[in-house]
């Protein structure tokens, strides 16, 4: 997997204060495609103070885009149970690790 790196440069509406498991989210999403939002912002991994971007429209970039990292997924036939970044290193992420971290890649 690549990571690709670009700003935004649209206004998104905030929907941090729902829980990524409240019915409404989905609903409000769906609204505000149907109205041409740019995107909103949903509750991370870790709480409503880590927002993450969900991207509704492709104008909400600042061209160009640039690629940063590769990830390598392994796949154990039920999940995934570990990562590492490429060129290999010699660390191997945990997913459930990710959660922990402060890096807003884990995110």
């Amino acid at each position: 997997m690549r990571v690709i790196k670009v700003p935004l440069k649209a206004a998104f509406t905030d929907l941090t204060d729902l829980k990524t498991d409240d019915p409404t989210l989905r609903t409000r999403i769906a609204e505000l495609r149907a109205n041409k939002s740019y995107g909103v912002l949903v509750r991370g991994p870790r709480g409503a103070g880590n927002p993450l971007a969900v991207v509704l429209r492709p104008t909400a970039f600042v061209p160009p885009a640039a690629q940063t990292e590769h990830f390598c997924f392994l796949w154990n036939g039920e999940r995934i149970h570990k990562l590492f970044s490429l060129p290999a290193e010699t660390k191997v992420i945990v997913p459930e690790d990710l959660l922990k971290s402060e890096s807003d890649t884990a995110a």
